[in-house]
């Protein structure tokens, strides 16, 4: 049993030290067998870095690496060419720093091959010095892989003077590639992305690159398939088994086979063609050489500026898992025009569930890892409170909702509503509905928000397996007048009348139609809410 490569080694470093590698190489030959300049977008640490570095050594001949694997007994003549090959991650706040970053890697690219590169000029004009003297000094057109080419764009997104410079110099950078291609220089052109920013020129003078990132036969060229999985991964199970159980993550009476689809439950279900699925590699590989099922793939960092973004606009990720795009509106975003539904998928929070049509796309969310950790890292940042206090209240709200409690419901949803700072809540039902959808995912609820019946659409569905949902409506009032003269009776008042009107609303609409045939207790929850965060709750 090979051992697992969880220290982020290079496929170098793998292959020389024998470590497992899932072969990748058919999806290699296929792009470099042709010329071409092509893109894959796909979420970090998923293996692009890996791919990159096994495509790197094919191009340079390398043949002793690929015993074994596909590519070695394909056929290929392993006849090396020069490759240029860049990963732009790296401090990049200003020009100057992201100058001297590109310039840094153009010098170490140059020096493996024997050459030295002027690099006080512009970054672009480094770059095609640099081509120019490989295919003058080989007589062979070159290869460029640039791994992460958004990364200066993403470690700035924050800040839009910082990402109009970075996007100035990498429009520039990326352009030059266009004109190296036009004449002749470049056999390959491979670039690979968290995120197809529209405004970079690679997207917009390359008339003809091939993006693969939604083309169905790369699904699996990042990740883990079902297939990889059961012939790579299935002789550590039993070492893990035993862990797992005393963890309490399965029962003392479980088995390799329940180990296996607790494993497919938290890590699979990733897609980008809408049929066939991709293990996250990363967390897979950790949680068997740990033997421990975590979030490992979360915990290496949630981009900052989606959190930010669902504090913002709290009803937008309520609508996120509804969502159905189009093909151009999914994969392409520009930065002065941040959608959160794109951002969730590109950055692998959300994954295709279905392709409809020719070009639309339904999204969900891929797996509990996503759902569970997500979730959890949200509502700390919404309410600004510990993980300790937020256990706490969902061991409570559940308790409350099984008992029928609605006083001790309404208790608790104020709570939640109290946590967000009273200066950056907003008087309006949208938000404090999204609020309550977000905390309540975030507690590892069952919630479905806008829920189409046939007579409309109510709030929310919140479901407890094999025990009730509950049908929820919520009605919002605003304290009329000054509201620091609102006397208690006027809040009741208001109070009153948001929960007759909820409650009107769902006898009216028949909303709770037909689930009685599906659970086996069916509640109608109406919700007032007064601004300020005042609740109260009828449940029937």
């Amino acid at each position: 049993m090979r051992e697992l490569p969880t220290d982020g080694q290079n496929f170098l470093s793998i292959r020389k030290h024998n470590l497992l590698y899932v072969d990748k190489t058919k999806y290699i030959y296929d792009i470099i067998r042709n010329d071409g300049c092509f893109f894959l977008s796909r979420p970090r640490r998923f293996g692009k870095s890996l791919l990159i570095g096994a495509m790197e050594a094919v191009l340079q001949g390398q043949r002793e690496l690929f015993n074994n694997l596909w590519i070695g007994s394909s056929g290929y003549d392993f006849e090396p060419i020069p490759v240029v090959k860049l990963n732009m991650s790296g401090p990049s706040q200003g020009e100057t720093q992201l100058n001297d970053t590109i310039a840094s890697k153009l010098r170490r690219v140059a020096w493996k091959n024997g050459e030295e590169v002027t690099t006080d000029v512009n970054p672009a004009s480094a770059l095609s010095d640099l081509v120019t003297k490989l295919y003058l000094k080989t007589k062979k057109r070159v290869a460029v892989l640039i791994d992460e080419y958004d990364a200066p764009i993403h470690a700035t997104i924050d800040n839009p003077s910082l990402v109009a410079t970075n996007q100035r110099i990498l429009h520039d950078f990326y352009a030059i590639l266009k004109d190296l291609s036009d004449d002749g220089l470049l056999s390959l052109l491979f670039m690979t992305g968290v995120t197809k920013f529209v405004q970079t020129s690679i997207f917009s003078v390359f008339n003809n690159l091939t993006d693969l990132t939604l083309n169905k036969d790369y699904n699996g060229v990042c990740g883990f398939t079902l297939e990889e999985f059961d012939s790579y991964f299935a002789e550590y199970l039993p070492a893990m088994l035993e862990n797992v159980k005393s963890e309490g993550a399965l029962s003392k009476s479980s088995t390799e086979s329940d180990l296996r689809q607790l494993l497919l439950d938290y890590y699979d279900g990733y897609s980008w063609d809408g049929k066939k699925r991709v293990i996250n590699s990363y967390s897979l590989v950790k949680c068997l050489a740990e033997q421990s099922v975590e979030p490992f793939w979360f915990n290496t960092g949630t981009p900052s500026f989606l959190v930010k973004y669902i504090q913002k606009k709290p009803f937008d990720y309520v609508e996120a898992e509804s969502y159905e795009l189009s093909e151009s509106r999914l994969h392409a975003i520009e930065v002065d025009k941040l959608e959160l539904v794109p951002l969730l998928f590109q950055t692998g929070y959300l994954t295709v569930e279905k392709k409809i049509g020719s070009s639309n796309y339904r999204l969900k969310c891929p797996n509990l890892e996503v759902d569970q950790a997500f979730n959890a890292s949200l509502v700390k940042a919404l309410t600004g409170r510990k993980e300790p206090h937020i256990l706490k209240l969902a061991a409570e709200l559940k308790t409350a909702l099984l008992a029928f409690d609605e006083v001790a419901v309404a208790k608790r949803l104020e709570t939640i509503l109290r946590w967000v700072p009273h200066q950056e809540q907003k008087a309006l039902e949208g938000y404090h509905h999204a609020l309550i959808y977000s905390v309540l995912k975030a507690l590892h609820f069952k919630v479905k928000s806008e829920v189409s019946v046939s007579e409309g659409v109510f709030d929310l569905f919140i479901e407890i397996p094999k025990k009730a949902i509950f049908i929820v409506e919520i009605k919002f009032k605003k304290i009329p007048g000054k509201k620091d003269l609102a006397t208690e009776e006027d809040v009741k008042k208001l109070l009153d009348q948001a929960v007759k009107e909820a409650v009107a609303q769902i006898k009216l609409k028949e909303y709770d139609a037909g689930f009685d045939q599906e659970y086996p207790a069916v509640k109608k929850m109406a919700v007032g809410i007064v601004e300020r965060a005042y609740v109260l709750t009828k449940i029937y």
